[in-house]
């Protein structure tokens, strides 16, 4: 009767283990996660089924079945220093005089002039199953290829592009390079963005390099200088040309209007002239009298001398009018 009952309580307990053993088989995939099952070292589903979704899953638990998780929209980057320089930073200005073998990195330019540069490249897994199971290795791949593709792209531009002109342009080309060989392989991830981290011409000739750069600064500062100067001496000339030709607009009007009243002044009179040519001309010299005593700065009277005549002496003003801009002196 000892040995039923024990046989019985074992016959629970590997019950209950059996139970727990299946129960371990529950696992959870959280958030901005993507999980897949091997069995027996394949991988389980038929499909888009072969990729977990977040939430609650069962499986088979080992050795049965092995769970790989992989984030899911999570952004990975990978950086590569095969082209940069071995020198420490503590040490940049104790540099050897020539570039070390296997210490010191660089791209060929495609004027056959050296620079060391470091890149990185930003990546997102798009297929889980293909970034498993498409290559050994991916992300050494991917580096592999962002390196290839730095080199073939520093062999179809001069130095003076790459280090200063169209930096950016060598980024983008790069990265359009690399985009090409990605998705030649089964990688399973989509390239985000390749950055240029660090840009040098060799220690060695840096300072004849900054030199040239400090050079084209000044001359482009010279230039845009000369082009503002030139711009605005032009601006000016420009106004005072249009002011003069306004005034002389302006000056030919008055002096068209007032040869105008002239002559219609002088066809009213003209009439008059002719029947009292005597009255006439004691009444124009009386205007013109009239009118130049007002331009007067000083009258004097002088008493009438022993002979019984008067002398007037008039200071007139010594400006003298401009006949374009002004009334007749």
């Amino acid at each position: 009767d000892a040995l039923r009952r024990s046989f019985i309580v074992l016959r629970w307990i590997m019950l209950l283990l059996l139970f727990g053993y299946l129960l371990s088989g529950i696992f959870v995939v959280k958030q901005h996660e993507k999980a897949v099952v091997l069995r027996f070292g394949r991988l389980v589903g038929i499909g888009d089924n072969r990729v977990l979704p977040p939430g609650f899953h069962w499986t088979w638990p080992k050795p049965f079945s092995e769970i790989i998780r992989l984030p899911a929209g999570r952004v990975w980057s990978i950086s590569s220093k095969v082209f940069w320089h071995g020198q420490p930073e503590d040490q940049r200005d104790q540099f050897p005089p020539t570039l070390q073998p296997l210490i010191d990195g660089y791209t060929l330019s495609g004027d056959a002039n050296l620079l060391h540069s470091q890149w990185a490249v930003r990546f997102t897994i798009d297929d889980p199953e293909a970034h498993l199971f498409g290559v050994a290795e991916p992300t050494a791949l991917l580096e592999r290829e962002l390196n290839r593709a730095v080199v073939m792209v520093s062999a179809r531009m001069p130095v003076d592009a790459l280090l200063r002109a169209d930096i950016e342009g060598f980024r983008q080309q790069v990265e359009q390079e690399l985009r090409i060989r990605v998705a030649a392989w089964p990688l399973g991830i989509r390239v985000q963005g390749v950055d240029l981290l660090q840009l040098s011409p060799p220690l060695q000739v840096a300072e004849a390099f900054d030199q040239v750069i400090r050079a084209e600064q000044e001359q482009a500062q010279a230039v845009t200088d000369a082009r503002a100067y030139a711009a605005r001496i032009i601006n000016e000339a420009v106004g005072q040309a249009d002011q003069v030709v306004a005034e002389g607009e302006t000056a030919k009007v008055r002096l068209i209007n007032r040869i105008k009243a002239d002559a219609d002044y002088f066809t009213q009179v003209q009439p008059a002239v002719a029947r009292q040519p005597r009255l006439m001309r004691r009444i124009i010299w009386q205007d013109a009298i009239r009118e130049a005593l007002g331009t007067v700065g000083q009258l004097y009277l002088v008493p009438s001398d022993a002979d019984g005549r008067r002398e007037i002496r008039l200071q007139l003003s010594p400006r003298r009018a401009n006949p374009f801009t002004e009334g007749t002196p």
